[in-house]
């Protein structure tokens, strides 16, 4: 188990529902790839707050608090939106 990903889907879920209160679900995984750890980041939406959600500054937000956990090999490589209400 990555220490990394617990440390950052931890510290994204405590920030991001102070910061974003729309958004309910911190989901993180990591893909190792010639020893660099990659990382995505999937956010829980309800669709009807996804259009009130500036998408471009919740990813900033995002990637500025990452850099105070990831290490030289790691980074954040995809970060995406999910219905929350989808079955």
């Amino acid at each position: 188990m990555n220490d990394t990903r617990i440390a950052l889907k931890k510290i994204l879920t405590e920030l991001l529902s102070e910061e974003y209160p729309d958004i309910s679900s911190v989901q993180v995984t990591d893909d190792e790839w010639d020893d660099n750890h990659k990382y995505k980041v999937f956010l829980g939406v309800k669709y009807g707050d996804l259009n009130k959600l500036n998408t471009d500054d919740v990813r900033d937000y995002i990637k500025r608090i990452s850099k105070y956990v990831l290490g030289r090999n790691e980074s954040i490589y995809q970060i995406l939106f999910y219905n929350t209400d989808a079955p």
